[in-house]
C-alpha cells in the first residue's frame, strides 16, 4: 500500500493521515477536499490535492471515503464511473456495506467505525469485510484501523453494537468522568482537581484490568471491603439504576443506528 486516498479531510480523514504517517511513514497520501481551509490543511500534512476523481482515483491504491453519510449520492453521482474495480474503506456512518459497493459499482468494500479517539490514534475501531475480501485488501485496511487505534474485526450486522459501546460509548465516559468530578466537588474538591483525579482513576483502572487481563467485577469486590466506603457508594449507584442505565444507553445508541441504516 504506497499510495492511500482520502475523500473528505475533516477529522477522520486527518487523522486516518497522522496515523498512517506514524506507523507507515513512506505512504503517499491523495486528498479530495472541497472546503479550501481544509485543503490547506491536507497540503500542511504533505496530502497532494485533487480536483478530477478520474485522477484521484487512478492514483489511489485504496480509497478511504470519510464524507458525510447525506452525501454519497452526490459522490456516487460524480464518481462512480471512475471507482470501477477501486478499492473502498468507508467509514460512512448508517451505511451498508452492499450500499457502497451498488452505489460505486465496485466488490472491494469494506466499513469502520471508529471513534472521535481516532485524532490521538486510540479509537477503538470496529472494521466489517464482505465475505471473500482478498488478504491484501484485508491487510491494508487493517492497517489503516490500527493507525487510527486498535482494530476489532466483526460481522457488519454487528457495527451498530459497536457504535453503542464505542463511538456513542465514549460520551457516556465523558459524562460520568464529569460526575465523578461533581462528586468530588459536593465532597468538597474543587472542579479542576476532582476531573483531574477521576481521569488518573480511569486511567488506573484500564491499566489494571490490561495488567491482569480480569474482569472488572473481580476489581470491584477487591476495593469493597466489608460495611466500608465503597460498598456504600456502590449501593447508590445501583439505587439509580447504574448497571441497567448505562446497559440501556448503549443499546438505545445501537439500536438508532440500527435504524439509521441504509
Amino acid at each position: 500500500m504506497k499510495t492511500v486516498g482520502i475523500v473528505g479531510y475533516g477529522n477522520m480523514g486527518s487523522s486516518i493521515v497522522v496515523g498512517l504517517r506514524r506507523v507507515a511513514p513512506h505512504t503517499r497520501f491523495v486528498v479530495i477536499e472541497k472546503n479550501a481551509e481544509r485543503r490547506e490543511e491536507a497540503q500542511a500534512a504533505g496530502a497532494e490535492l485533487f480536483e478530477a476523481y478520474d485522477d484521484f482515483f487512478r492514483e489511489s491504491e485504496i480509497a478511504v471515503l470519510a464524507i458525510k453519510p447525506q452525501d454519497i449520492r452526490a459522490f456516487a453521482r460524480d464518481a462512480a464511473e471512475y471507482c470501477a474495480g477501486s478499492r473502498i474503506v468507508s467509514i460512512l456512518a448508517g451505511t451498508s456495506i452492499e450500499t457502497i459497493a451498488t452505489a460505486l459499482g465496485t466488490p472491494t468494500v469494506c466499513r469502520m467505525m471508529p471513534s472521535l479517539a481516532a485524532e490521538i490514534g486510540a479509537a477503538v475501531v470496529g472494521i466489517a469485510f464482505r465475505d471473500g475480501t482478498d488478504t491484501v485488501f484485508r491487510e491494508d485496511a487493517l492497517m489503516i484501523a490500527g493507525a487510527i487505534g486498535t482494530a476489532f474485526e466483526l460481522p457488519e450486522r454487528l457495527i451498530a453494537a459497536v457504535t453503542g459501546v464505542s463511538g456513542s460509548g465514549i460520551a457516556f465516559m465523558f459524562q460520568f468522568l464529569h460526575a465523578l468530578a461533581l462528586g468530588g466537588t459536593r465532597a468538597g474538591l474543587d472542579y479542576p482537581t476532582a476531573l483531574a483525579m477521576a481521569e488518573t482513576v480511569a486511567d488506573g483502572a484500564v491499566a489494571l484490568l490490561r495488567k491482569h487481563d480480569r474482569t472488572p467485577s473481580d476489581f470491584i469486590t477487591r476495593v469493597a471491603s466489608p460495611a466500608g466506603t465503597t460498598i456504600d457508594g456502590l449501593r447508590e449507584l445501583e439505587n439509580g439504576r447504574f448497571t441497567a442505565t448505562v446497559m440501556d444507553a448503549v443499546v438505545a445508541a445501537a439500536r438508532r443506528a440500527e435504524q439509521l441504516e441504509s
